[in-house]
């Protein structure tokens, strides 16, 4: 991957300024997801704005669940 991409990974990728334009946003992952960890810091970050509505993190399911 070449350029930032909020799409590909917007925990990583998108700016404090940025996150606040967002709609109210849900997260949704699982426990054996390889991008979890991603999923789990854009939950963190969206939750000290007013932006967050939750986290499902599904127990033992893969990426493809």
């Amino acid at each position: 991957m070449e350029e930032k991409d909020f799409f590909v990974a917007p925990g990583r990728f998108i700016s404090d300024e940025d996150l606040k334009k967002l709609p109210p946003t849900a997260v949704m992952t699982s426990e054996m997801d390889l991008v979890g960890r991603g999923a789990r810091k854009f939950a963190d970050r969206l939750r000290k704005t007013d932006k967050f509505l939750g986290i499902c993190d599904i127990p033992g399911a893969p990426h493809e669940y």
